[in-house]
């Protein structure tokens, strides 16, 4: 990974300000220090905490049709760690479920 990010640095200088992104969802201080040494900025974004999520969740789902029994509040206890994108992709993968089932049972 250094080879390569040092084989990209080579071409920045004729290319101007390029923008190099690697991402980690584990632990950052894993990655070695060589490889973050090739970089200007270190930026840490944590997962929305539980309210963040309720209201992420909240807006999901304000257009669809959510059975009664379930608690949106329970959920957003329940995806700690989940950040936007796993939320949408659980609504999403949810309503798809839920679309199987109701073509089953009729």
């Amino acid at each position: 990974l250094q080879e390569c990010i040092a084989s990209l640095q080579q071409g920045w200088n004729l290319s101007g300000y390029p923008v190099l992104v690697l991402g980690t969802t584990s632990d950052a201080d894993k990655v070695p220090s060589r490889v973050l040494s090739c970089f200007k900025h270190e930026i840490t974004l944590e997962a929305p905490g539980e309210a963040e999520r309720h209201e992420i969740l909240d807006s999901l789902l304000e257009n669809l049709i959510v059975a009664p029994d379930v608690s949106v509040k329970e959920i957003a206890v329940q995806t700690a760690a989940l950040v936007a994108a796993d939320l949408a992709n659980l609504v999403s993968r949810t309503q798809v479920e839920a679309a199987e089932r109701a073509a089953k049972d009729s």
